[in-house]
């Protein structure tokens, strides 16, 4: 699996979105069962150039691949009109 962010201009903590999108990728192919075996990369773009030098470099260890370019990761606050005030939850983009 191959990933990229493709954030805004004017996102911020951009390190911690990445962390964390790079933490959550990895808990989920070693919890889904989707893939019996699998590498996770993270590279700065998802061009042509930089998925083919990747490709290379996995010498057909891997018969498929998985891409993905990550627009916004980020926290989602509901205001309600309730006991509970506040509802949260973690909005992503692929």
């Amino acid at each position: 699996m191959l990933w990229a962010p493709q954030w805004r201009p004017e996102q911020k903590d951009v390190p911690k979105r990445e962390v964390a999108a790079e933490t959550g990728l990895k808990d989920f192919l070693q919890t889904s069962g989707c893939f019996k075996t699998f590498a996770l990369r993270h590279l700065p773009s998802l061009t042509p150039a930089e998925v083919g030098a990747e490709v290379a470099t996995a010498h057909s260890r891997f018969n498929k691949m998985v891409l993905i370019t990550l627009k916004e990761l980020g926290p989602i606050i509901k205001l309600r009109p309730s006991f509970a005030l506040a509802d949260g939850g973690t909005e992503l983009l692929l």
